[in-house]
């Protein structure tokens, strides 16, 4: 079975850069594999270059808690649909800028 990842809902948020430089620019919903990942980010980072990331966060003991992507074919192709999604409802891509 071949599984192509969808992005189900993004909502914009072009936030500021962080004191690292990188910048959330969207959050998202992501279907993949018979999977949803709610809370995956659009980020760009302070190199420019625009990656996706997993949902993060903290358990309410305080243990990070993180997903990633860890196939680079795959984290591509994810960053690439989010960005298809991004351009879709502000009219650029996040890649290109």
């Amino acid at each position: 079975m071949d599984y192509q990842p969808t992005i189900l809902q993004l909502t914009v948020l072009n936030g500021k850069p962080r004191g690292g430089g990188e910048r959330l620019l969207a959050s998202f919903t992501l279907s993949h594999a018979g999977m949803s990942v709610k809370g995956c980010t659009l980020i760009e980072q302070a190199t420019g270059k625009v990656v996706a990331v997993g949902p993060r966060g903290s358990s309410r003991a305080g243990t990070k808690i993180m997903t990633s992507f860890s196939d680079p074919v795959l984290a591509e192709m994810i960053a690439e649909r989010a960005d298809a999604a991004y351009r879709a409802l502000i009219g650029k891509s996040a890649m290109e800028a």
